[in-house]
């Protein structure tokens, strides 16, 4: 085809065409096409199929037309074949001479060829795009995996970490960002793990200590509700249930209410000693501390209650010892004195008399002396240092020499 298109300035178009005839037949062969010879004025001057000489003029035709007429470089058009009668493609482009379009080559394919070799092409592009397809699925899965299931993998233990379960790990293996980030989460996964440890020992010994103090305390929130409480705040309330409940509902006092509200008002240390009298009677520090935020706002109120019943009682005991203390001293000093004043008014001269006297002035110096050594022994008991001994007395002959000590003074106040 292409040597047809560049034909020798030679060669003359407006001759029978023999020698085109002939030059081009070489070519039927070759290509599975049908290739035409047409001069300027349409006649066929050579054909590889047809007998130039019965063909009829085609300078009608659209593809020769568009050359001759219109003066494109190509003329393209599809058309039913009055020589073959079957549908062609043809393809016609001009022969120049000196520049001046001297005649058309055409080719003519069968659309039949066409399509099939249009189906050909679209079957194995289809087959090349369907391949190349899986093959990049492929890719893009194993690279979605590769991205993915590290990813994956990082969301579940940011997941578990919320979920306080601090003991989880990213376990797979990543690379570049991903690596970077999976190491920064397990970094942060192990602190916060030590950090909990750490605050659940502190949290256990805290507790530990609470449970075991022999003060009650109660942890009072900002709606006045108990959320805390320990063991011996139920012992000196007697109540089963204390926490999740309001303050007073629990505490069966007004004076300790009373002293909850003050603090809250306040915002300061309430301290009172009160007494209960519900479930038992019971003196009690109380000591009602408000929980202030750097603003100076109550979050929440510790009441702190402790059992001073026992020290009340031991400080009445001391009490009432120190007076009967008093009042026993005081006894064998007035005898002793008694006498003494009664022998210098002369009484001394009386021999019996004075015999009585000193012998009376000695018992009470042995009394005295006794109760000293009491006392002394009373002291050691409460340090527990001295066991008790009982033994049995002679009543009589106690009340009979108690008699005796105050006779003298009775008959100087002349009382019987």
């Amino acid at each position: 085809m292409i040597e047809s298109s560049r034909l020798e300035d030679s060669t003359d178009l407006q001759g029978d065409g023999a020698a085109l005839q002939k030059q081009l037949m070489p070519f039927n062969k070759k290509v599975d096409a049908r290739i035409t010879v047409i001069n300027k004025n349409g006649k066929v001057l050579a054909d590889t199929k047809k007998d130039p000489a019965k063909l009829e003029n085609h300078a009608n035709r659209p593809e020769v037309r568009a050359i001759l007429k219109s003066g494109e470089d190509l003329g393209v058009a599809t058309h039913r074949s009055h020589t073959l009668g079957y549908g062609m493609l043809y393809v016609a482009v001009p022969i120049l001479h000196n520049d001046q379009i001297t005649g058309v080559v055409r080719v003519s394919v069968s659309l039949d060829s066409v399509e099939k070799a249009v189906f050909q092409l679209w079957e194995n592009l289809a087959i090349v795009f369907g391949v190349a397809i899986i093959i990049i699925a492929l890719i893009s899965l194993w690279i979605a995996r590769r991205v993915t299931k590290p990813v994956q993998e990082i969301i579940e233990v940011s997941e578990n970490l919320a979920q306080h379960r601090y003991n989880s790990r990213i376990r797979g293996r990543a690379s570049g960002e991903l690596q970077d980030l999976a190491i920064s989460v397990n970094a942060l996964a192990e602190s916060l793990e030590s950090q909990m440890q750490a605050i659940k020992q502190n949290e256990q010994r805290l507790t530990a200590v609470l449970q075991n103090l022999v003060s009650g305390v109660m942890l009072i929130n900002n709606d006045k509700m108990v959320i805390m409480t320990n063991k011996m705040m139920y012992e000196l309330l007697d109540t089963p249930s204390i926490a999740g409940k309001y303050y007073y509902e629990v505490i069966k006092s007004f004076a300790l209410t009373q002293l909850v509200e003050a603090a809250i008002q306040t915002k300061s240390l309430q301290r009172e000693e009160i007494t209960l009298y519900f479930p038992k009677e019971m003196t009690l520090d109380a000591n009602v501390s408000p929980i202030l935020t750097d603003q100076g706002e109550i979050t929440g109120l510790i009441l702190l209650l402790h059992d001073i019943t026992q020290i009340k009682h031991l400080e009445n005991v001391r009490t009432e010892f120190v007076t009967n203390v008093s009042h026993e001293l005081k006894t064998p000093v007035t005898a002793l004195k008694g006498f003494a004043e009664t022998l210098l008014d002369g009484a001394m001269y009386d021999e019996a008399l004075l015999k009585k006297f000193l012998g009376i002035m000695k018992d009470e110096s042995d009394r005295l002396h006794r109760l000293i050594l009491d006392i002394l022994a009373l002291s050691r008991i409460e340090q527990h240092a001295l066991p008790i001994n009982q033994e049995v007395v002679d009543i009589y002959q106690t009340i009979t020499e108690a008699a005796q000590t105050v006779t003298e003074s009775a008959k100087q106040k002349t009382l019987t």
